[in-house]
């Protein structure tokens, strides 16, 4: 008698042993619960996945803003680079420095300057 069944016509060993204890009978009912509990991960698997779904989206509005946010300080870092560039252009090409002193006329050739070189009205005049 070889140790175990090669197929489900053939007995073996251990097939025999287990008729023989009582074991054979509960083979079904442990195959049927086998099943149920495959079935139930799956189920869970699927609950867990919908409740990662519904953090994507309450998280997908707040990565949205942020990436608002980060857009508007580029924007914004990019603009006082350019008006810095713009203003040493003009300190060049006039031979004169801004004192701190808040001379309009400076002010506004700095601005009407920026405005050429950019292409961006600031919308300060």
């Amino acid at each position: 008698m070889k140790p175990k069944s090669t197929s489900e016509c053939d007995d073996g060993m251990q097939e025999y042993i287990e008729d023989i204890i009582g074991t054979a009978a509960l083979k079904a009912p442990i195959e049927t619960a086998l099943s149920e509990v495959d079935r139930l991960a799956g189920d869970g698997k699927v609950a867990g996945l919908r409740i990662v779904e519904t953090d994507k989206v309450k998280l997908d509005a707040e990565r949205k803003e942020v990436q608002a946010c980060l857009k508007l300080t580029n924007e914004h870092q990019a603009s006082a680079v350019s008006m810095t560039s713009a203003q040493e252009t003009y300190t060049i090409a006039t031979g004169r420095r801004d004192n701190g002193d808040n001379d309009m006329g400076v002010h506004s050739g700095l601005l009407s300057l920026y405005v050429a070189v950019t292409g961006v009205d600031s919308g300060g005049e």
